[in-house]
């Protein structure tokens, strides 16, 4: 789009209408020769979490690593929509289960004049008209979800995976104690990447959330503390105009889960987080 601040409205519009994602494991601290089942949900949030399926027309890659060879589960969800993938764990040590989503969408044009008139961007609603057709919207989603098998030991979630947008962790959190520091790195097309927002929620074993933003500084890098007991999720997201002519955006959306607890035996079953309703 020519107009530039049309182009930076709708970058806010489409990153609160993109589809965040985020995997979850029925259980963080499983044993050795469990198979594990594996969700995927969309939200924000866990706490406005909802379960999607994986369908092979969006899921491009299905991972399991656990510091061997990568193990590709993506033929388990090839010959239609599955509600959860099912990971058979070999080795003992943290493992890491990675989903790669793939969609391109349409994004209504009265839907978005609508928006921008309840903003009173009346400037950017006249800019609008000169458009006859919805906006298309590339996303491609990279999720991440770590488990410790009945040991906590390895380093394979600050390996990265060589994805578009992603990110990995310096260390092990399973591996922390209360107060420990933790440092990630945010990557776009390999390369560490700036100024770039990432949520922090954590949710407790009684289901509370606790929200942080954090931010990476001039090296790619940021912050967070194992400041309490619970779930933990990281989140961001990246938007550009697209330089695909057929598109007019993409985004990129990047999540990690992981569990902290202090003697690895928190409640951690999918259906003790509050979510075995959605089946």
């Amino acid at each position: 789009m020519k107009n530039v601040l049309l182009t930076l409205i709708f970058l806010t519009f489409a990153a609160g209408a993109a589809h965040s994602q985020f995997l979850l494991p029925e259980d963080f601290f499983p044993h050795k020769g469990d198979n594990l089942n594996l969700h995927l949900l969309s939200g924000e949030s866990f706490g406005k979490g909802q379960e999607q399926k994986f369908d092979p027309k969006r899921t491009a890659k299905v991972l399991l690593l656990d510091g061997g060879k990568p193990n590709d589960l993506t033929s388990l969800i090839k010959l239609g929509e599955v509600s959860t993938v099912n990971a058979k764990l070999e080795s003992a040590g943290v493992a890491m289960l990675a989903v790669v989503e793939q969609s391109a969408d349409d994004i209504d044009r009265k839907e978005f004049i609508n928006y921008l008139t309840n903003a009173g961007q009346d400037k950017a609603v006249d800019g609008l008209k000169q458009f006859q057709q919805s906006f298309r919207l590339k996303s491609t989603n990279i999720l991440k979800t770590l488990v410790a098998v009945e040991k906590n030991g390895g380093g394979v979630q600050e390996k990265p995976l060589k994805e578009d947008y992603e990110i990995i962790l310096k260390q092990n959190p399973y591996k922390g104690s209360y107060g420990d520091d933790v440092t990630g790195v945010l990557l776009f097309k390999g390369e560490p990447i700036k100024s770039e927002k990432v949520t922090l929620i954590i949710r407790s074993p009684r289901g509370v959330e606790f929200p942080q933003l954090l931010a990476t500084d001039e090296k790619g890098l940021f912050y967070f503390k194992l400041s309490r007991e619970g779930t933990y999720m990281l989140q961001s997201l990246h938007m550009e105009p697209a330089k695909d002519q057929t598109l007019d955006f993409e985004s990129w959306q990047t999540s990690f889960t992981f569990a902290f607890s202090s003697n690895n035996t928190m409640p951690n079953t999918y259906k003790e987080f509050g979510l075995g309703n959605m089946h």
